[in-house]
């Protein structure tokens, strides 16, 4: 199943507000970029959302295969993650 709808969601719910979303052990499929809630470009607020997992080997975000959007194609590479501007990246 898609994880992605659902931790978007999340990430949506709960901008800038200091939170921290917690994924227990698990794989967990994307399909498309993950993106922290708007903030202001330069500022802290993007800083203010923390996605974490339950232990670096047990959480795996993994990307299906041959995703059209993710393919090399000579265009800027998609990213998987958005954390939001400088200096929060």
């Amino acid at each position: 199943q898609d994880a992605t709808p659902v931790i978007q969601a999340a990430l949506d719910a709960n901008p800038n507000g200091n939170r921290v979303l917690y994924l227990p052990n698990g794989r967990y499929r994307l399909t498309g970029t993950l993106r922290w809630p708007a903030g202001a470009p330069g500022a802290t607020d993007y800083k203010r959302t923390i996605l974490q997992g339950q232990s670096r080997a047990g959480v795996v975000l993994r990307l299906d295969d041959n995703l059209p959007a993710f393919r090399e194609t000579g265009a800027p590479a998609v990213p998987v993650i958005v954390t939001g501007y400088a200096p929060a990246q």
